[in-house]
């Protein structure tokens, strides 16, 4: 019984989502870009107000950085921001 009692605030804690761009407007955004490797190519994202609001419901629950272990594509999107500063997203 206590350990339901410590372990269920802290399982919770853990697994509660997070949605860190949910507030992001299009208008935030200057230009985006997206880098695919391989094979090695980047692409300017046209659509702004489309990936703003595909971003807007993007969830995050754990983070999880084995992504180093994986074989495949890696795929960045890089948003520059009207304040100056860059985001990037790692898919």
């Amino acid at each position: 019984m206590v350990i339901d009692i410590i372990f269920l605030p802290v399982a919770f804690l853990l697994t509660r989502e997070k949605k860190p761009y949910k507030n992001l407007d299009a208008a935030q955004i200057v230009s985006a870009k997206v880098s695919l490797t391989p094979p090695g190519k980047t692409v300017e994202i046209d659509d702004i107000h489309k990936l703003a609001d595909y971003l807007n419901d993007v969830v995050i629950y754990n983070e999880d950085n084995s992504y180093t272990e994986y074989a495949g594509q890696a795929v960045v999107f890089t948003l520059t921001m009207a304040d100056g500063t860059q985001t990037e997203i790692m898919e």
